[in-house]
């Protein structure tokens, strides 16, 4: 991977751009972010995606700069995803790093139901205060197993994409010390509005100097691991394939309205990029 060493400004041209902020002040609500600090967030996630879920947990879902990182469970089977949450007795909100189908998730390549895997949680006393939100490819598009999976962990809601849901790593960013706020913007812009919400500022990382690990994901219809687009020329159009998280719709249906909504989907050869949520009925 190429790695971005920023140098001056006449070596990267005079591009000067503030770095995009409006995704990051929408996203909160897609996103799930705490607005309160007692809040217990924690994240279960395979090996394969650990990476990007430990980024999550150390940015997004924190608090601040200053506080702890997320707790973070990294699990290799179903049967190991159970005993994770059996260390919990309450969970605020759970946040789930797995590849996914439709429905379904996959844990150590044993792909199921969610369905299922609530057939699992027969000995979890663990009770989800606020939701449960998957960041897997696909699962909202079945939405009904998603209900007896968030009955299991007692969970008022639940909440997952529509879209394949890409992750990837911005080149390995050396920020030297005193260098001049426009070359550091001049290098993110091709990345803005597909950062990861709530990461490192400008401000931020200009502030520390050194090497930096900065983390974007996209959204699209079809199972395609094209990078990126970084070119000028791309920037514009890119949009159309490549969906950023700041274009979401959060699509909020009860837990009986699921069926109508597969159907919708299955019928529709394109659709918009939305983050369902399923509501529970109060027990």
């Amino acid at each position: 991977m190429p790695e971005h060493r920023i140098t001056n400004l006449a070596a990267l041209g005079d591009t000067s751009v503030l770095l995009h902020r409006t995704a990051l002040a929408q996203t909160p609500a897609v996103l799930g972010t705490s607005t309160t600090s007692s809040e217990l967030k924690v994240v279960m996630t395979s090996p394969s995606l650990k990476k990007y879920a430990q980024y999550f947990a150390d940015w997004p879902l924190r608090d601040g700069p200053e506080k702890p990182s997320v707790p973070l469970r990294t699990v290799n089977s179903w049967k190991n995803f159970v005993k994770a949450l059996e260390e919990f007795a309450v969970i605020d909100k759970l946040y789930m790093f797995f590849h996914g189908t439709p429905g379904s998730m996959v844990a150590g390549g044993d792909i199921k139901r969610l369905d299922a895997v609530a057939k699992l949680l027969a000995s979890v006393q663990l009770k989800v205060r606020n939701e449960i939100l998957i960041e897997s490819c696909n699962v909202a598009e079945n939405p009904a197993p998603l209900v007896p999976f968030a009955e299991a962990l007692r969970a008022p809601k639940i909440s997952a994409w529509n879209h394949y849901h890409v992750f990837d790593e911005v080149p390995p960013l050396t920020v030297p010390q005193g260098t001049p706020r426009e070359d550091l913007e001049a290098v993110l812009l091709p990345y803005n509005s597909y950062l990861v919400p709530r990461s490192p500022t400008v401000d931020q990382i200009l502030a520390k100097p050194g090497k930096w690990r900065l983390v974007v994901e996209w959204f699209r219809q079809d199972d395609n691991n094209a990078k990126l687009p970084t070119d000028p020329d791309d920037l514009e159009s890119r949009t159309k394939i490549f969906r950023p998280r700041s274009e979401a719709k959060r699509r909020t249906i009860k837990s009986d309205e699921v069926e109508a909504l597969r159907e919708e989907y299955a019928s529709s050869a394109s659709r918009n990029l939305e983050r369902v949520t399923i509501t529970l009925p109060t027990p």
